[in-house]
């Protein structure tokens, strides 16, 4: 929950800095000659300051890649890190086609409606899934279950 609140908090912050980086153009100008300047000396720092960022934000990598893939075939529908790990706690954690154990690092977030057949980048059209059941699935359309929830009696 603690991670949720300092994301929310860091986005705020990132876009007001933005705003009024953006408001001076003498400084955004300065500051991009300044970025690019020391990109260029220094790119192992760039790929070094990423490398520790992928590595501590799992979650959010998946979810960028996810929504690159989505975005360059046109899909609507946008999910963030939280709302994935939402998704990923209502299935309780588990497989939504067979039912097994999985973590952050090894779970892989199926699109229930494939994107190459219409389907959207929308959490409600995601579900978590090992690295089989997603691989055998490819374009076919697999009803999930929700192996978390109790069975009534």
């Amino acid at each position: 929950m603690r991670v949720r609140i300092y994301q929310s908090v860091n986005i705020q912050l990132d876009v007001s800095w933005y705003k009024r980086m953006k408001a001076d153009p003498v400084r955004y100008a300065a500051w991009l000659e300044r970025a690019a300047r020391v990109a260029k000396q220094r790119p192992d720092l760039r790929r070094a300051r990423e490398r520790k960022w992928r590595l501590a934000n799992p979650v959010s990598v998946h979810v960028h890649k996810k929504r690159d893939r989505a975005r360059h075939a046109n899909a609507q529908g946008l999910c963030f890190p939280h709302q994935w790990e939402a998704r990923f706690n209502y299935y309780g954690r588990m497989c939504a086609y067979c039912g097994v154990k999985l973590t952050l690092s090894t779970t892989q977030a199926d699109h229930v409606i494939a994107i190459k057949c219409g389907g959207s980048h929308w959490p409600s059209n995601l579900v978590p899934a090992c690295s089989s059941c997603n691989g055998s699935k490819q374009m076919k359309r697999w009803t999930p279950r929700n192996f978390s929830l109790k069975k009534l009696s």
